[in-house]
C-alpha cells in the first residue's frame, strides 16, 4: 500500500472517533442540565411545600424528617443538618448541602408530591 494511502486512512479513522467521543460528551453534558433542572424543581417544589409563611398548614420539617428515616437526635444534630440540606445552605469549604436525589424522591413523597 501507498504511504500517502495509509496516513489518510488513518487520519479518517482518527477523525471518526474523535466526532464520536465529541457526541457522546455532548448528550452526557445534555442529561446532566436536566437532571440540574429537574433537581432545582424538586427542591423549590418541597421549600414551597414546607415554607409556613407561603402555607400556614405545611407539615413540620421535623416531622417530615423523622417521616424520611432520620432520627431526633438530643444534640439536634440531624436536624440542623437536614435544615441546612433544606434551605442548600453553604459549608465551610464553599460547597453547598444538598438532598440527593433519591432523598428529595422521598421527601416529595412524603409530601403527596408527584
Amino acid at each position: 500500500m501507498d504511504k500517502d494511502l495509509i496516513k489518510n486512512m488513518l487520519r479518517e479513522s482518527l477523525l471518526s472517533e474523535k466526532e464520536s467521543e465529541n457526541k457522546s460528551k455532548e448528550k452526557e453534558d445534555s442529561k446532566e442540565k436536566e437532571d440540574d433542572e429537574q433537581r432545582s424543581k424538586w427542591y423549590t417544589d418541597v421549600q414551597n411545600a414546607l415554607d409556613k409563611s407561603k402555607n400556614p398548614t405545611a407539615p413540620s420539617q421535623v416531622g417530615v424528617m423523622k417521616a424520611s428515616g432520620v432520627a431526633d437526635d438530643k444534640k439536634g444534630i440531624n436536624r440542623s443538618l437536614w435544615g441546612k440540606k433544606l434551605h442548600r445552605d453553604k459549608n465551610d469549604e464553599g460547597g453547598v448541602y444538598e438532598f440527593s436525589f433519591d432523598e428529595l424522591a422521598q421527601i416529595r413523597a412524603i409530601l403527596g408530591m408527584r
